[in-house]
């Protein structure tokens, strides 16, 4: 599958920086994708701050729990994918118990393309790429 994930802040600049370490998404319940996303599927960003999908990743490494409080989540986050960030906004904010959805990706390509005006991203910041816009949107890349 393929999607698009969006993020308020400002992606790394380089294929390493993007590389290293893991995401997350935390949620209290499982929202969607929590059981959708898996390994080998096309994950492109963007970037709220430059309203621009900036990365295509291949998804490379998924991790799925509940947690009960964000220590647990931490450990098993460092335990399975390595030096971890707890200090990271996005961490900081997160739910104090849910569920996590972790993964390591492997950037494919660096892009630039600015969003459509008509396209809205769905307020968990998720989108399958199925629609036409977000088809249309992702071929302005390849011609």
């Amino acid at each position: 599958m393929e999607f698009i994930t969006s993020r308020g802040y400002k992606l790394p600049g380089s294929f390493e920086q993007m590389e290293q370490g893991v995401w997350v998404n935390m949620w209290t319940r499982k929202l969607w994708p929590y059981l959708d996303l898996n390994i080998n599927d096309t994950l492109y960003w963007y970037e709220t701050i430059s309203s621009c999908v900036v990365w295509k990743t291949a998804v490379v490494e998924v991790e799925r729990f509940s947690y009960d409080n964000k220590d647990k989540a931490f450990r098993k986050l460092k335990d399975k994918f390595g030096p971890f960030d707890e200090n990271h906004p996005y961490f900081l904010k997160a739910p104090r118990f849910g569920y996590c959805l972790a993964y390591a990706i492997k950037p494919l390509e660096r892009l630039s393309l600015p969003k459509p005006n008509e396209l809205k991203f769905p307020r968990l910041g998720w989108l399958r790429i199925n629609s036409d816009i977000c088809q249309d949107w992702l071929r302005l890349q390849y011609m």
